[in-house]
């Protein structure tokens, strides 16, 4: 749906956007976008909260030892993302097929009720040595949502099919088209956990770095074997760990702290935003009163309804005979012609 989104871009004359996609991508996905007017700027698809880095620190003090080997949560197909969605998939399927040879103990799952949320979710990846990941983005272009609900109903009706099936029903020779790659929030989480990842290369903005913040997998998966071969080495495994909370977690550069500070930075240096300080607190304070009186009047209408027609109907009822029934049915007629 980009068409949908530059379109609001556009006729709210948006003067910065904040993009989780490459820069290598922006002509692409936003091409009917004034750039002379509006300014993009890449960011990360979401941050670390320092609340909730110190609930996982006080986790990490009384967690047991670590009693899985590799663990991992995909939630299920990913064909509308296209061969890069469809990875999330492979590397499950590729990872927990030779684990069982090595003797390694894994979690790994990719359906929808074995999602976990919260801290049930910090827990796991305390639990883990090494948790699987790949680069959340997709690699093909859905400028007008054709071709994800294509794939939902080709996929509804064909659950079986493969990725290759899917490709040429849904979006042939589209496989390619898009290079949006973006470090997830779970590699972030990882780093808090003191989790030692094994992520497919790539680029993950340019923070993870291979060997020292994770071990790299290649794309076609060739060197699985012997990575997992070697996961025994637990002096590797906590340096790695340690290397990656010290420059992702300890640097506070990827908080949601430093993301907000960063928006405010970029529109207050913004010659079109300034104003003065006085102006400033008038407008916030005028705009603030203006949305509490709209919120407020559009909830008064239906509580006005509401309550009206509560006494409606208690007055009916004490109505004798016909005439209690006969406005009833009234009521009734008038909601339906009105679709309520």
């Amino acid at each position: 749906n980009t068409d949908l989104l530059c379109a609001f871009v556009r006729e709210l004359r948006i003067d910065h956007v904040f993009s989780v996609a490459p820069e290598s991508e922006w002509e692409k996905i936003y091409t009917e976008i004034d750039r002379n007017h509006t300014q993009l700027h890449r960011v990360l698809t979401g941050y670390l909260d320092e609340t909730t880095v110190a609930r996982i620190d006080r986790l990490h003090e009384r967690s047991m030892t670590e009693s899985i080997d590799i663990g991992y949560r995909a939630y299920g197909v990913r064909h509308s993302l296209g061969g890069h969605g469809h990875m999330k998939i492979r590397l499950a399927d590729a990872v927990q097929e030779r684990a069982g040879s090595l003797a390694l103990r894994t979690d790994i799952s990719t359906r929808f009720e074995d999602t976990m949320y919260g801290e049930a979710w910090y827990r796991f990846l305390l639990r883990c040595r090494y948790v699987l990941g790949v680069e959340g983005g997709s690699s093909i272009l859905d400028r007008e949502g054709v071709l994800w609900r294509r794939t939902q109903e080709y996929v509804e009706e064909h659950p079986e099919a493969s990725f290759d099936e899917v490709e040429s029903a849904c979006f042939p020779g589209m496989e390619g088209s898009l290079a949006l790659t973006a470090t997830s929030p779970r590699h972030l989480e990882a780093c808090a956990t003191r989790t030692a990842q094994l992520l497919v290369e790539g680029e993950y903005n340019g923070i993870l770095e291979p060997w020292r913040h994770y071990i790299p997998l290649r794309k076609d998966l060739g060197n699985l074997d012997e990575v997992l071969a070697e996961l025994g080495d637990e002096t590797r495994r906590r340096d790695l760990v340690r290397q990656a909370y010290a420059d992702i977690v300890s640097s506070g550069v990827y908080t949601y702290r430093a993301f907000v500070n960063r928006i405010l930075r970029t529109a207050l240096t913004d010659e079109r935003a300034v104003v003065s300080s006085a102006l400033a607190r008038r407008v916030t304070t005028s705009g603030w009163l203006l949305m509490w009186a709209s919120d407020f009047a559009s909830w008064l209408k239906p509580s006005l309804r509401g309550l009206a027609s509560d006494v409606f109907y208690l007055l009916v009822r004490r109505l004798p005979g016909p005439s209690g029934r006969r406005l009833l049915a009234w009521r009734k007629a008038r909601l339906r012609r009105r679709g309520t």
